[in-house]
């Protein structure tokens, strides 16, 4: 935000001459555009002459207008504004690359940020101990919920959690039946009403498994039996977005939950990260040549 909190400070203060002040509001009302514009094309579009853009970028401490425009640009990408998305159909057909950067970025921002509101710390004590008591982490989920589910599973490993995910539903089903005290299930719905995972959620029921639901609606069928339901974020429509909404809802809060069990069994996990270090290692350096 330093350069433009200073562009805004010289408004402020009166600092800039007429033609100067035109500069620099074009430069804060369509900063995507700079990236596409010559210091004599932006000289054009605001009435005044190239000599004085870069006496702008002087006053800011830079060279000349390259300087000035990576950094300003490096900083606008890094400040995504939600006021300027329509919550529907946030990316359209008229969006530059720019535009898009700063889209996609705000997007997950509110993902994170409206996740982060259904968060009850209580709950959350009471699913972490869950999964850190537990011998075995059991996960079911389809389709685009089954990458994250098993991106989860690698994470909990690195937290020293025992973590399994199988790729067909029907394994899924049998993973349901195996399962014995000790074992805790996370179910992933984007919707909360998949048949198939409602099903497995009833065998994991009768075998007394504790059931963590990670789906929009408490009121869904899933959210209905659970042990846990915790609260994802999502909107129904693709073309809002939902899909980006969803998943970076669900891989933040994956995210969190494995950063409280690690920081739970800090040492061991730690120990155990660094053995499977030095193993890995010790093969690589050691690694016979594969024969031809």
């Amino acid at each position: 935000m330093k350069i433009i909190n200073e562009l805004n400070e010289l408004k402020r203060m009166n600092k800039l001459t007429s033609t100067e002040q035109g500069i620099v509001n074009y430069i804060l009302t369509y900063p995507e555009e700079l990236e596409k514009i010559s210091s004599r094309q932006l000289a054009e579009l605001t009435y005044t002459s190239p000599a004085t853009v870069v006496r702008i970028c002087q006053k800011l401490g830079f060279s000349g207008y390259s300087e000035f425009k990576i950094k300003y640009l490096q900083e606008v990408y890094q400040t995504p504004r939600m006021d300027q998305i329509n919550r529907t159909n946030p990316i359209t057909s008229e969006d530059s690359l720019h535009r898009i950067v700063n889209k996609v970025a705000a997007l997950e921002i509110t993902a994170i940020e409206q996740t982060k509101k259904g968060i009850d710390l209580d709950q959350l004590n009471r699913v972490s101990e869950l999964l850190n008591q537990a011998t075995c982490i059991d996960f079911y989920a389809f389709d685009n919920n089954l990458h994250l589910a098993k991106n989860a599973c690698s994470h909990f490993l690195y937290a020293g959690k025992q973590a399994v995910i199988h790729d067909s539903s029907n394994a899924q089903f049998m993973q349901a039946f195996a399962s014995v005290e000790g074992h805790v299930a996370i179910i992933i719905s984007r919707t909360g009403e998949n048949p198939m995972l409602y099903r497995i959620a009833n065998v994991l029921r009768e075998r007394k498994i504790p059931l963590l639901v990670l789906t929009e609606s408490r009121h869904s069928s899933l959210a209905k039996i659970s042990t846990e339901h915790l609260y994802l974020y999502n909107v129904h429509r693709f073309t809002d977005m939902g899909t980006i909404l969803f998943q970076t809802s669900v891989q933040y809060l994956f995210d969190l939950l494995f950063a409280i069990l690690f920081s739970r069994n800090f040492e061991n996990s730690v120990k155990q990260n660094e053995m499977y270090e030095e193993i890995n290692e010790y093969h690589q350096f050691y690694k016979e040549p594969q024969k031809l």
